[in-house]
């Protein structure tokens, strides 16, 4: 399978995670901004205004030919939006005044330039109050959560809605109030605050169902299948998006058809089924072509391109990236273009083409400096290093990654910085500066070894909670049942003293218990045997994630260590280096790693080497060791790396194995021991 490089993987994930949670925030707040622009109206509205001649009249049409426009054409709509702002500002007409200041803001948002969006929202907001156009109020506070959300200023977009939602109450406008609990239920998403996230999207919902509004409903349904994604919880999140898929069937939701087929098209990639991905995505594609929506088209562009990278089909993901491109470009969104530019950027170094990669990175960088994005900026920087590593140029290189260094520890972005020290240790390392080298690797082995750690409590975390959550549901449960039971006794004394047939209804009073009973067990051996599948199945992804980061540490160590030693000829260098050396030996602790990665292997599988060991008696210690890292599915390298030996051993050892399980020549092993 390819192999990512890990700023490649950072961007993917970016793409398809990140940016179209940020793409639906917009969604559930401004539903409109994504449908294609309607040419009868527009063409119906530029006639009206040809024969008006109030100027209150011109300066309505003009805005809603901006607010037409701006779904697609920001050029035109901007051009609108500042002649109805100039004409309601010589008329003194101030509702329409602050209708083109907002609608300025909007554009200038759609396009990424939030600091002018930000300062067009506050200055409508203003104009809004002062004539107490209330309507008016909350649709300012609603845009600026918007913008604050998508900024990650989660709290500050939280008080925003609060503001709305109390005069969307006041005017008893159900549709705001609805609004507003799905952007909060989204904005609780992005916080990782599930449960607030579920309550607030199921208020949104139940406003919803009494307005009959299908739309609305579909998106309420999307949102709550958004939630299921980042908890992990892809079936439930998958049952919510065909749900969506339906009442797309049976209404005019359309909109969300194509959205619910992106996030299925996403379900399936991060489940690495990248032929189910494939076809969602071009559902997705083909349907928002159909509505016009080029936002979805752009990311379902990319999507597919990302899905053909990891298909190894470079070629066709390149020619996608470019569909994408341009759209971005026609769009003229900065944040899109960033994006797709590091795309292009990292998929040219795939190919080796580190010119061309070298330009789309720095395309890329100055648009975030351009946009203050301090966190695509350190990215960008970190990409850029890597290409001059590889062009060796590495003075410049490392120049590059300390001014990144500097980003991400201002953030506090310990995966960013953690591949910035991995980078000034490579650039280090070929520029012969091995001491400084051996430091930036410290510093980059710390810094792993803490991301695992807190990776692993974030996820020990969420299975206590998941945990909690099923306990607490089975205590209703059984809550409920107890009512049950309480009740059905009441309806046995009734039944016998009218019809005194007692004996008959002991039976079936009794024989109901032993039901409800057996129920009640099979239920909690249920919730049981989920919750063991669930710790087993973090088991094993902490052991191959375990696994991985000894082969990728000591692989980098070993090739430093022998570059060091390929210079102890020279007398003048044998003190430092021999220092260097003993510095390297230190974090090289390939014996104690395996140590600890065997007890990890006993601990979690010991159930498989029982029945290898029942099954294949005459295996050695070796290759039990062996078979335990192949369910790992890890590659015959890292499996070298980690057993320190040679990936021809491991090959020949593989062979070995095959002999003793009858097995064909190029029979998967992998799958065979997993099937035992």
């Amino acid at each position: 399978m390819h192999q990512f490089s890990q700023n490649h993987f950072i961007y993917s994930v970016k793409a398809i995670s990140i940016r179209y949670l940020g793409y639906f925030l917009l969604c559930a707040g401004l539903p409109s901004y994504g449908y294609s622009q309607d040419q009868g109206i527009i063409d119906s509205l530029e006639n009206r205004l040809s024969l008006t001649q109030s100027d209150t009249t011109r300066v309505n049409l003009l805005n809603d030919l901006s607010e037409e426009l701006r779904k697609n054409d920001y050029d035109n709509a901007l051009s609108y939006g500042n002649e109805a702002r100039k004409l309601a500002a010589a008329s003194n007409f101030k509702e329409g005044l602050a209708d083109a200041i907002n609608n300025l803001g909007i554009i200038y948002y759609l396009r990424g330039y939030y600091t002018e969006a930000l300062a067009h929202y506050e200055q409508a907001l203003k104009i809004r109050q002062q004539i107490r156009d209330k309507e008016g109020i909350g649709e300012s506070f609603h845009n600026m959560a918007i913008l604050s959300s998508f900024k990650d200023d989660h709290l500050k977009a939280l008080a925003y809605l609060e503001k709305s939602l109390v005069i969307w109450r006041q005017l008893e406008n159900k549709e705001g109030e609805a609004k507003c609990y799905n952007l909060m239920g989204s904005i609780n998403t992005a916080q990782n605050d599930y449960a607030n996230a579920l309550l607030n999207t199921q208020k949104a919902l139940g406003v919803l169902e009494q307005l009959g509004n299908q739309e609305q409903i579909a998106m309420a349904y999307f949102n709550i299948g958004n939630i299921h994604v980042y908890k992990g919880a892809y079936k439930e999140a998958a049952i919510l998006f065909y749900k969506v898929l339906k009442f797309g069937e049976r209404t005019d939701a359309k909109a969300y058809t194509s959205k619910a087929q992106y996030n299925l098209g996403n379900i399936f990639y991060y489940q690495k089924n990248y032929s189910h991905a494939l076809d969602y995505y071009l559902q997705a594609l083909n349907t928002s072509i159909a509505l016009g929506d080029r936002e979805l088209i752009g990311l379902s562009y990319e999507a597919i391109g990302i899905v053909h990278v990891e298909q190894e089909d470079l070629e066709e993901a390149m020619s996608y990236y470019k569909k994408a491109l341009t759209i971005r470009e026609a769009q003229g969104r900065k944040a899109s273009l960033a994006n797709i530019y590091n795309n292009m950027g990292d998929l040219y170094n795939l190919q080796e083409n580190n010119i061309e990669a070298s330009k789309y990175f720095l395309k890329s960088l100055e648009i975030y400096q351009e946009l203050n994005d301090k966190d695509g900026t350190a990215q960008a920087i970190n990409n850029i290093s890597i290409i001059l590593v590889k062009q060796k140029d590495y003075q410049q290189a490392i120049e590059y990654q300390n001014k990144g260094l500097a980003i991400t520890k201002e953030l506090g972005a310990k995966r960013s910085m953690s591949m910035a020290y991995r980078t000034l240790a490579e650039a280090h390392s070929k520029s012969s500066n091995y001491k400084e080298a051996a430091r930036y690797l410290n510093l980059y082995a710390s810094l792993k070894d803490t991301l695992f750690n807190e990776q692993n409590s974030k996820q020990i975390a969420e299975m206590q909670t998941n945990y909690e959550i099923e306990r607490r549901e089975q205590k209703l449960k059984i809550s409920y049942q107890e009512k049950q039971l309480l009740e059905q006794q009441v309806q046995v004394k009734e039944f016998r003293l009218y019809l005194l047939i007692t004996g008959i209804s002991l039976v079936l009073l009794i024989s109901a218990l032993i039901v409800r009973k057996l129920i009640k067990t099979l239920g909690v051996t249920r919730t049981e045997k989920r919750q063991t599948e669930t710790a087993l199945s973090f088991k094993n992804k902490e052991l191959e994630t375990f696994a991985l980061h000894i082969a990728e540490k000591n692989e980098f160590l070993q090739q430093l260590k022998d570059k060091v030693e390929d210079l102890t000829g020279l007398p003048e260098n044998r003190t430092e280096i021999r220092n260097i050396s003993s510095e390297i030996n230190q974090n090289l602790h390939l014996d104690n790693d395996r140590v600890e990665l065997e007890m990890r292997i006993n601990e979690v599988s010991q159930s498989f080497l029982e029945k290898l060991k029942n099954k294949f008696p005459q295996l050695t210690k070796s290759e039990k060791r062996l078979c335990s890292l192949l369910i790992l599915d890890l590659s015959s390298k890292n499996i070298a790396t980690i057993l320190n030996i040679t990936p021809k051993s491991v090959k020949k050892n593989r062979n070995r194995l095959r002999k003793k399980f009858n097995l064909q020549a190029h029979a998967d092993i992998a799958h065979f021991l997993k099937e035992l």
